[in-house]
């Protein structure tokens, strides 16, 4: 499998052999990175999945206020708190480490 060069269609149009000359007052500008603003909540899919021995849950706020993101066993049992606590609008990782429990599926809530 062959990738074509990000300038093979310039370079296509370049002879072999002969010297160019490019303008040397050339600049770049880097765009200002806007704010993303959400509109809903959104828990993700953690990852890796399936993990051992920990794994990274990635959740949005759309406004401040108080998070609760709880661990739950596949019976129902809540075996964890990850957060109780305020927390600004905006996107959100935590690694959960599981080292202490035995194999199995887990639900997570926000």
């Amino acid at each position: 499998m062959s990738f074509a060069s990000p300038t093979a269609g310039f370079a296509a149009g370049l002879q072999r052999g002969k010297i160019y000359k490019f303008a040397s007052n050339l600049s770049t500008a880097v765009a200002e990175r806007q704010t993303v603003r959400h509109e809903s909540f959104h828990l993700s899919q953690n990852y890796p999945n399936p993990f051992n021995p920990s794994t990274t849950i990635h959740y949005v706020l759309p406004r401040s206020g108080l998070v609760t993101l709880k661990i739950f066993n596949a019976a129902g049992q809540e075996l964890a708190t990850l957060v109780n606590q305020p927390q600004a609008a905006g996107e959100h990782t935590l690694q959960w480490h599981a080292e202490n429990l035995p194999s199995g599926i887990y639900f997570y809530r926000l």
